[in-house]
């Protein structure tokens, strides 16, 4: 019986003690705030490609999601892409993008324009050029300051199945200047047109839509005078003004080749696509002085060679490398 009570005496101090006493936390194991459980995979990874303009040395970022792994047990598969190569020498493929906060244009009249751009550079160099996508989209982007920062069809950019791409927008100064091109850079990827700026370089021209060839009357986008005003009309004041269906046109200019709207507007799409093949830049333009093959100009042969030195179209010629 004695037996009996001590050992529950015993039994009950222990009791006692572990009630009464903090448990020792070792601070390599303390608990996550809040009981959650560790994540059981990392979130995307973001990976930076550059672009660059042709003449800047300024960088543009590609964001590309990578995949995240389907569990926390295995490594992400490693994916390698495939090299894009154009790699045919008689056609130059393009596709056009629609910033629809500038412009709303029916496919139709893209295509209208399109054929008048294969005709001349086909004339020109003696390939043909292919419109492979027409993208509609609401907006270039989030940021418009710089095209340089307006990458947020970046998933049209990574689809580089194309020599050439043309951007119908009025961001970038383009009502001003009617348009410009750009060359970027793309990795992974081969160009058999080899510019001056190499072979990894898609071809960007950015045009104003609405650009309009010999406006008669115009201030500040409105029709005000039945006469050419303020140098318009190769700065010949008093000519008349003739409405063409479209617009108010010089009258001495309504017969010429870019009288006709799509005449006009394929030739500056290929004015602007071949520009990076020139060799100086703005001064490779039909009559400046130092544009070789041209020893008197006119308006016919500049019209015919869309505004730009014969020598440009050689170039392009001579441009094709096999990737």
């Amino acid at each position: 019986m004695k037996k009996l009570v001590l050992l529950l005496v015993i039994v009950i101090s222990l009791l006692l003690v572990s009630c009464g006493t903090e448990p020792a936390v070792d601070p390599r194991h303390e608990p996550i705030p809040g009981n959650a459980a560790p994540p059981k995979y990392v979130p995307p990874v973001k990976e930076n490609v550059t672009v660059e303009e042709s003449n800047s040395s300024e960088d543009v970022d590609l964001d590309v999601i990578v995949d995240e792994p389907n569990s926390s047990e295995e490594e992400p598969d490693v994916i390698v892409e495939e090299k894009t190569l154009m790699n045919d020498p008689n056609t130059f493929v393009v596709d056009v993008i629609v910033d629809q906060s500038s412009f709303n244009p029916y496919l139709t009249e893209i295509q209208e324009v399109i054929k008048v751009t294969d005709f001349k550079l086909n004339q020109l160099t003696g390939v043909n050029l292919e419109l492979r996508k027409v993208y509609y989209l609401d907006t270039l982007g989030e940021s418009t300051n710089s095209y340089k920062d307006s990458l947020q069809y970046k998933k049209i950019l990574n689809d580089k199945a194309v020599n050439g791409v043309i951007v119908l927008t009025k961001e970038f100064n383009t009502e001003e200047q009617g348009g410009f091109s750009v060359a970027y850079e793309f990795p992974d990827y081969c160009n058999g047109f080899k510019s001056k700026y190499g072979q990894n370089r898609i071809y960007y021209a950015y045009m104003d839509w609405e650009h309009k060839y010999s406006i008669c009357g115009y201030k500040d986008g409105e029709h005000i005078s039945d006469i050419s005003i303020g140098g318009e009309c190769t700065n010949q004041p008093g000519t008349p003004c003739v409405f063409n269906g479209d617009y108010y046109i010089c009258e001495n200019a309504q017969e010429n080749f870019y009288s006709n709207p799509a005449n006009f507007m394929g030739s500056l799409f290929v004015h602007e696509l071949m520009h990076p093949f020139g060799e100086n830049g703005k001064y490779d333009h039909y009559g400046i002085n130092n544009c070789p093959e041209v020893s008197e100009t006119n308006l016919e042969d500049a019209q015919y060679y869309c505004g730009l030195c014969p020598n440009v179209y050689d170039n392009f010629k001579e441009s094709f490398v096999e990737c």
